[in-house]
C-alpha cells in the first residue's frame, strides 16, 4: 500500500486515534464496510466503537478489540502492530477521584491531550457548578458531515464563587477549526486548542460570581470549519447525574439517513449501547430526551444506506 506521506508521520508518533483516521481515509473504506470485514474476519467491532477510537474518545483495550485491531490494521493494509504500538497505557480501574480535571478527563481517553489542553487554564470552579439540564442540537449538511452545534445549559453553583464553566470539546483528529461563539449568559474566555488531538479548551464566563444555589441560563454555539465534521453520531458523556438531557439532529432534506437509533449506556467508558429505532419528524430532526441520566453515555447514532 502507497502511504500517504501524513500517514507514515502519524504511524511514528501518532496519536492513535489520528493515525486511524488517516488509514481510513488513504484506504477509501467506509466504518460500515471495515465493519463488515472485520464480522469477516471473526472480530467484531461495533460502529460506536470504529467512531470512537477514531474520535479519541475511546481506544481499543480489551482482549476481544486488541485482537480486532490486529484485523482492522490488515483490512488497512498496514504493517503488524503498527497501531497498537501507539495505544496509551490502559486506564486504571476503580474508584473515581471527584476533582473537576478528573471529571474531565473521564471523559476523554487522551489523557495527557487533555492535561495539554488544560495546562494554562485553572478548572478549579468547574467542580463547583452542577449542569442540571442540557439541550444540543447538531446540524448535519447536505454533504452529511456536522457543521454546527448549539448548547444550552442550565446550572447550578454548589458553592459562592463561581464565575465561569471549563468546556473540552473534541474536533475529531485532524484539521477541523470550532468557532465557539457565546449567545446567552455567557461570554468567551481563554481557548486553548491542541492540534494533534482536536481538543478544544475554553472558559466560558457568566459574567459575575454565582451565589451558592444559584441557577444560571448559558447558551453559546459552535461552528466547525472545513473539513467538517464526518461523525455518524452525537453522543455525550455524563460522568455525573443530570436531570434532563435533551438531544436533537437536525438533518438537510437532502442528507435523511436511511436508519437512526437512539443510543445509550450506564457506564461512561463502554461501547457497549442499548438501542431504540427512532423515526424522523416532518422537519427532518431526530429527538432524543433522558431524564436523570448519568453516570453513563446518550446519544443518535445515524446511517446512509449508501
Amino acid at each position: 500500500m502507497s502511504h500517504s506521506v501524513a500517514l507514515d508521520a502519524l504511524l511514528k508518533k501518532g496519536p492513535f486515534c489520528a493515525a486511524l483516521r488517516e488509514a481510513i481515509r488513504v484506504r477509501g473504506l467506509t466504518l460500515d464496510r471495515i465493519q463488515a470485514k472485520l464480522a469477516e474476519a471473526g472480530t467484531p467491532v461495533s460502529l460506536a466503537a470504529l467512531s470512537h477510537w477514531q474520535s479519541g474518545r475511546s481506544q481499543p483495550e480489551r482482549e476481544a478489540s486488541i485482537a480486532a485491531l490486529g484485523a482492522l490494521e490488515r483490512i488497512l493494509d498496514l504493517q503488524p502492530a503498527a497501531l497498537t504500538a501507539l495505544l496509551e497505557p490502559p486506564r486504571p480501574r476503580g474508584r473515581r477521584n471527584t476533582s473537576a480535571v478528573h471529571a474531565i478527563t473521564e471523559i476523554y481517553h487522551d489523557r495527557s491531550a487533555v492535561i495539554e489542553a488544560l495546562r494554562d487554564m485553572d478548572p478549579v470552579w468547574s467542580g463547583d457548578v452542577v449542569r442540571v439540564s442540557m439541550h444540543d442540537r447538531v446540524s448535519v449538511g447536505a454533504d452529511r458531515l456536522i457543521h454546527r452545534q448549539w448548547n444550552r445549559l442550565l446550572l447550578r453553583a454548589t458553592v459562592d464563587g463561581p464565575d465561569r464553566l471549563l468546556a473540552l470539546y473534541n474536533a475529531e483528529c485532524g484539521e477541523n477549526t470550532l468557532t465557539i461563539t457565546p449567545m446567552r449568559g455567557c461570554s468567551l474566555g481563554q481557548v486553548v486548542s491542541v492540534h494533534s488531538s482536536g481538543l478544544v479548551a475554553a472558559e466560558l464566563l457568566f459574567g459575575h460570581p454565582l451565589r451558592a444555589g444559584e441557577f444560571h441560563v448559558m447558551e453559546h454555539r459552535l461552528d466547525i470549519a472545513e473539513p467538517f465534521i464526518s461523525d455518524v453520531e452525537s453522543t455525550r458523556r455524563f460522568p455525573e447525574p443530570l436531570r434532563e438531557y435533551v438531544l436533537e439532529v437536525e438533518f438537510a432534506e437532502s442528507s435523511r439517513p436511511a436508519r437512526c437509533v437512539q443510543i445509550a449506556s450506564s457506564a461512561v467508558d463502554s461501547d457497549d449501547y442499548t438501542e431504540r429505532v427512532m423515526s424522523l419528524d416532518e422537519f427532518g430532526r431526530a429527538t432524543a430526551v433522558a431524564l436523570d441520566v448519568g453516570p453513563g453515555q446518550f446519544g443518535i447514532r445515524w446511517a446512509w444506506t449508501d
